[in-house]
């Protein structure tokens, strides 16, 4: 008798300690997924507040603008046309249907708008754009007479270099500014639109004149590449693949498209870059990721 209730005793208490091993189990699996859950939230918490800040100064921005009644025109929102001209090589183009062009902030490209007392003669290594805003039966002309200096009325002022880089990455260039490297475009590129995968795995845009930020990209590629880091190779997997982000690099006209790849929870495993028709493919041979190597 002593011997079947120790047996009871016994099976009792395993029970129990299974189902408080269960339980341990089950409440780690809830701790470690509030875990995650609260690093989602504290992240994205942060991206309000960097975007909060950056609303705060856009505004102030805005309320910096010199206030002048010449310069009302910059808050209209949409354009009939806006055209970028150089006048020594006679080419033009309407930029107002680009994509570039509609994530464009006027108000933001033109700070700080500040007098310019100094009539600053156009310089060889800058082209002499025209920048022609028409609405309605209304016309703005803007002449760039220099990297961050416009023509406005026969007045001059300072502006950021943000304009004169619109006219590089979406009119023509002249003959002998001609770049056949692919590399070099990305390089020179006035601007770079990026679409990656935010924490919530989707899609966001963002717009980068930030020469330092678009110039690391190709140099990356050149120096991993030269290092054997970086090997070519002829097509990309059938499966397991994921697109983590896709940059467009825009240098007079041309863009040129970078698409990043995760592969089998390998970070930044492929790069392929498209310019034209010409397509060449990375395959990263370290498991290092490009996007977290360049701050993104």
């Amino acid at each position: 008798m002593k011997k079947i209730i120790l047996f009871i005793l016994i099976s009792i208490l395993t029970l129990t300690s299974c189902n408080i091993n269960s339980n341990n189990k089950s409440n780690e699996k809830k701790i470690n997924q509030l875990e995650l859950e609260n690093l989602k939230l504290k992240s994205r918490i942060q991206e309000l507040k960097k975007e909060n800040k950056k609303l705060k100064e856009r505004d102030k921005l805005y309320k910096s603008h010199i206030n002048d009644e010449s310069f009302k025109w910059i808050n209209i929102k949409e354009w009939d046309k806006v055209i970028i001209s150089n006048p020594v090589t006679n080419q033009k183009v309407d930029v107002l249907e680009t994509k570039l062009f509609k994530m464009i902030d006027l108000k933001e490209i033109f700070y700080p708008l500040t007098n310019y007392y100094i009539a600053s003669e156009w310089l060889p290594d800058v082209q002499p754009y025209f920048f022609d805003f028409i609405k309605d039966n209304s016309a703005y002309r803007i002449e760039v007479k220099g990297r961050n200096i416009i023509k406005f009325k026969d007045k001059y002022y300072t502006v950021s270099n943000k304009l004169y880089r619109l006219g590089n990455a979406l009119l023509p260039s002249p003959e002998y500014m001609k770049v056949g490297n692919t590399l070099a475009k990305m390089y020179y590129s006035g601007y770079m639109i990026e679409k990656s995968l935010n924490l919530n795995n989707k899609y966001e845009k963002s717009l980068h004149s930030d020469i330092g930020l678009i110039r690391t990209f190709p140099q990356y590629i050149h120096k991993e590449f030269s290092k054997g880091n970086l090997v070519i190779i002829d097509a990309l997997p059938s499966d397991n693949i994921k697109l983590a982000s896709t940059l467009k690099f825009y240098w007079h006209g041309d863009i040129v498209i970078m698409n990043i790849y995760n592969y089998n929870g390998i970070e930044s495993k492929y790069i392929e870059i498209t310019d034209d028709k010409k397509k060449i493919i990375y395959e990263q041979k370290n498991r290092g990721n490009i996007r977290l190597f360049l701050g993104m």
